[in-house]
C-alpha cells in the first residue's frame, strides 16, 4: 500500500511538472507552424523564445523530480540533507537562501525524515518555478514539538483560489498528502506581492521516534 500511495504521488507530481509543459510546448508548436505558413516572422521571433524557455523548463523538472526520488538520507541526519538540499537549490537557481536548524529532538523514522525532505524539495521547487523570489529562508525547530518552513519573497498568490487538483497548483496537494501521511499539519501563508511561507508542524504526542 505504501509503494502504492508513493507512486500515485509520484504520477501526480508528473503530471503537475511534465504534463503541463508538454501542452504549453505543444500549444507553441501550433502557433509556430500557423505563423510560418502564413509568412508572420515576426511572430516566430516571439515564438522560439517561448520554446526554448519551455524546453528548459521541461528539462529542470525531469532533472529535478529524478534527483529528488533517488535522495538518499545521511545515516540518519536530517539537517545534513537539508543542507545537501538547500546546497543544490542555490547553486541551480542562484536565489538567495539560507538554513537554520536548532534541533535538540529524538530522530524520526526514515520513512518520515523523507516525507519532510520531499516536502522541503516540492516548496523549493515552487518557489524556483512560480515565485520569482529574491531570498528564500527554511528554518527548522525540532526539540519539544517540531517544526519547518520555508519562506520566500516572491510573488506569492491567493490561497483561496487554490482548489480542485487540476487547477494548476498539484504541487501544494501533494505536500498536504506527504504530510498527512506522518499525521503533520501543512499550513500555507502567502497574498499576492508578499510572498509565501509553507509551514510543517509536528506536535510531540504524534511523532513516533526512529
Amino acid at each position: 500500500m505504501a509503494i502504492s500511495e508513493e507512486r500515485n504521488l509520484v504520477a501526480q507530481g508528473l503530471h503537475d511538472s511534465i504534463a503541463q509543459s508538454l501542452n504549453f510546448l505543444n500549444l507553441q508548436v501550433q502557433m509556430l507552424e500557423q505563423s510560418l505558413a502564413q509568412n508572420q516572422y515576426e511572430d516566430v521571433a516571439t515564438i522560439v523564445p517561448a520554446l526554448r524557455a519551455g524546453v528548459e523548463e521541461s528539462y529542470q523538472d525531469v532533472r529535478e523530480l529524478l534527483q529528488n526520488y533517488r535522495t538518499r538520507l545521511q545515516e540518519g541526519n536530517f539537517v545534513q540533507s537539508l543542507e545537501v538540499t538547500v546546497a543544490k537549490f542555490r547553486r541551480q537557481t542562484g536565489i538567495e537562501i539560507a538554513l537554520q536548524a536548532d534541533t535538540d529532538g529524538a530522530p524520526f523514522p526514515r520513512e518520515q525524515q523523507l516525507q519532510m525532505l520531499f516536502i522541503v524539495q516540492e516548496a523549493l521547487s515552487n518557489i524556483r518555478k512560480h515565485a520569482g523570489a529574491r531570498h528564500v529562508q527554511v528554518r527548522l525547530h525540532d526539540r519539544h514539538d517540531f517544526s519547518l518552513s520555508i519562506d520566500d519573497d516572491g510573488a506569492g498568490f491567493d490561497p483561496a483560489l487554490v482548489g480542485a487538483e487540476d487547477d494548476g497548483h498539484i504541487g501544494i496537494h501533494i505536500m498536504g498528502e506527504r504530510a498527512r501521511r506522518m499525521h503533520a499539519t501543512l499550513d500555507i501563508t502567502s497574498a499576492p506581492g508578499n510572498g509565501t511561507q509553507v509551514q510543517l508542524s509536528l506536535a510531540s504526542a504524534q511523532r513516533r521516534a526512529a
